[in-house]
């Protein structure tokens, strides 16, 4: 049954985008349905600083606009409010605990943005900040899980760096590809990067990062990357 439902999603995205009219700018590289996340932690010995953002493509787009602005154009204030609503959602769905404590996001900033996509459709942009105490004066460890919008596809990236603490053999690059979402790389999006978690020991220093972690992260499920590929045939023709 959820097979058919995906199915059904996907077909309709892609004939809403056929007739869609046509306009100037760019349609979104990984494709019109996509929901992209990135999420930066910042690690200090107090705690840790998490900014996250979430890029989704026209379709998913056009479906959360018919909230945030029903019939028009949605404002400055209807874009906070909006945001201000989701970032909540966004810091209880990306778990995170150090030594086996969870750790309590507090939002501290919370903004969404338009911007012009393909078909005369636009895209939407919610970029979270959330900060937790921690201890990370001592050699400890963090455990992180992102379970926000867990069945859409899309790219998922994380990256993490320290100041004051070093990752031991982090699994996650330190700067993100795609400057957190903002430029995908070309030769990922057949394959889109897709870590929705990490675990990573840590210890008083300065951080090093792992520049190999990309590579080692990449290769979305293979649903994921035929979606993409399917989306890519639909905006060749």
């Amino acid at each position: 049954m959820r097979g058919r439902r995906l199915v059904a999603v996907t077909l309709g995205a892609g004939a809403l985008w056929l007739v869609a009219p046509v306009g100037a700018a760019q349609a979104h590289p990984l494709g019109n349905f996509t929901v992209n996340h990135a999420h930066d932690f910042q690690l200090r010995p107090d705690g840790i600083t998490l900014t996250s953002v979430v890029d989704r493509a026209e379709i998913p787009t056009a479906q959360a606009l018919q909230t945030i602005a029903p019939g028009g154009v949605p404002t400055d204030g209807q874009l906070a409010d909006a945001a201000a609503a989701e970032c909540p959602l966004v810091g209880d769905a990306v778990t995170a605990s150090v030594g086996g404590e969870p750790l309590d996001w507090q939002l501290q900033d919370a903004a969404m943005t338009t911007k012009p996509g393909a078909g005369g459709l636009p895209t939407l942009r919610l970029t979270c900040s959330f900060t937790a105490d921690a201890d990370l004066g001592t050699a400890t460890g963090l455990e992180v899980a992102d379970d926000y919008l867990g069945d859409r596809v899309g790219w998922r990236e994380m990256t993490a760096d320290g100041d004051g603490v070093r990752l031991v053999d982090s699994p996650v690059p330190i700067d993100s590809s795609t400057d957190q979402l903002r430029q995908y790389p070309v030769d990922l999006l057949a394959s889109p990067v897709d870590v929705r978690g990490f675990s990573v020991a840590t210890e008083p220093g300065t951080n090093t990062g792992s520049d190999a972690a990309l590579a080692a992260a990449g290769g979305g499920d293979p649903f994921t990357n035929a979606v993409a590929a399917l989306d890519r045939r639909f905006e060749d023709l």
